[in-house]
């Protein structure tokens, strides 16, 4: 009987892992994981990701409190930050990816919606340590710069077969070193460009 019940488990998971093959290889060849996202899904995911950032950034100043003209200035700009360094990061990715990722060029998009939500994405990242404090134009700085950050990392990933289907790295492994790059230059009265030593 026992003998039976394992001969079925192996049947279904061989079942399993077929179907798993068949959805991961079309004729032969692999899938190509980068050119096969559903964009509707990927649009709401970017969007309530960045809410979340959004949210995050504005209740990580002041002291949550609206009672205070302070924590309510601290918040808004936080909230203001985050969307113009993201708008930033994700117009000049739209525009630029297709031709700074020179060897995928003929397979991109002329309008590549992953290259606009993951701008977004590494832009709001980018500016989440600072967000609170640093003047917008700062915010607009630091999206063009993890722009150009974001841009390079997924040609230097794709030049040396990096496995990152979703450009995690890229996104929130350069956003984060970009965000303390960018808390330490941009800071109001502490910050470099602020004469702080």
């Amino acid at each position: 009987m026992l003998e039976e019940v394992l001969e079925d488990t192996a049947d279904v998971d061989d079942l399993f892992l077929a179907k798993v093959r068949k959805m991961i290889k079309r004729d032969g060849d692999d899938l190509d994981f980068y050119f096969s996202v559903h964009f509707p899904r990927m649009v709401i995911g970017t969007f309530l990701t960045v809410i979340g950032f959004s949210m995050l950034n504005a209740c990580g100043y002041g002291q949550h409190s609206l009672n205070s003209f302070e924590a309510r200035y601290a918040a808004e700009i936080a909230f203001l930050n985050t969307f113009i360094a993201g708008s930033t990061s994700a117009f000049i990715c739209f525009m630029l990816k297709r031709h700074i990722n020179v060897g995928e060029h003929w397979k991109t998009p002329r309008y590549d919606i992953r290259s606009l939500c993951n701008g977004f994405l590494s832009g709001v990242c980018a500016v989440a340590a600072g967000s609170g404090a640093m003047k917008p134009w700062g915010a607009l700085v630091t999206g063009a710069v993890q722009a150009l950050a974001y841009m390079i990392a997924c040609l230097v990933m794709r030049r040396v077969k990096f496995d990152d289907a979703m450009e995690n790295y890229q996104i929130y492994g350069t956003g984060s070193f970009t965000a303390m790059l960018a808390s330490v230059f941009f800071l109001p009265t502490n910050g470099i460009l602020w004469g702080s030593t």
